[in-house]
């Protein structure tokens, strides 16, 4: 709707993550304080996570990839290089004199945002630390991988996501005591 109001300049930044790490922490229980309240955020499974990572990140692809309104910022990519990554959006938002809260190369100073939706740690305030979380390499199952790899499949190539290896995806074939 916004993109059909002429006084709005819409800029759609849309920010993807590996579809499998997306998948773990969907499957983790987590809390959310919104304002005071506490409640525990919805939990998906592996495919469920995955046909939802298809449809959002597919639509926003479809429905603004073809312009110069749109710019897509893998997560991975602004783990690594967060200053320049932050560059390009604030050039892209047509903002290049902003200046990020950086307070080193790796900390922002988080403000109070409105966020509808998200991780579970949106609505934090203070310094916050941009860094890698791949815990997902190493405790999501090979099922649930290989689960998450088919489901995502066009997708996990267009952005540049590599299949998983089976060396990462091989289960254990004892999980009993030796």
């Amino acid at each position: 709707m916004l993109d059909h109001l002429d006084s709005i300049d819409l800029r759609v930044l849309h920010v993807v993550r590996d579809p499998r790490a997306v998948a773990y922490s969907w499957g983790r229980t987590k809390t959310l304080d919104d304002g005071g309240e506490r409640t525990e955020m919805l939990q998906l499974a592996p495919w469920q996570s995955a046909l939802q990572w298809d449809l959002w990140n597919g639509a926003s692809g479809w429905l603004w990839g073809g312009t110069d309104r749109y710019l897509r910022v893998r997560y991975e990519d602004l783990v690594e290089a967060p200053r320049a990554v932050f560059s390009e959006i604030v050039a892209f938002a047509g903002e290049p004199d902003a200046q990020p809260a950086f307070l080193d190369d790796w900390h922002v100073a988080a403000t109070t945002v409105h966020a509808v939706a998200g991780n579970a740690d949106r609505m934090r305030t203070g310094p916050v630390e941009i860094r890698l979380d791949d815990r997902w390499r190493d405790e999501l199952s090979g099922r649930s991988r290989r689960v998450v790899d088919a489901l995502t499949l066009p997708l996990l190539r267009r952005y540049r996501y590599p299949i998983s290896p089976e060396r990462l995806v091989a289960e254990p074939a004892n999980r009993g005591p030796r």
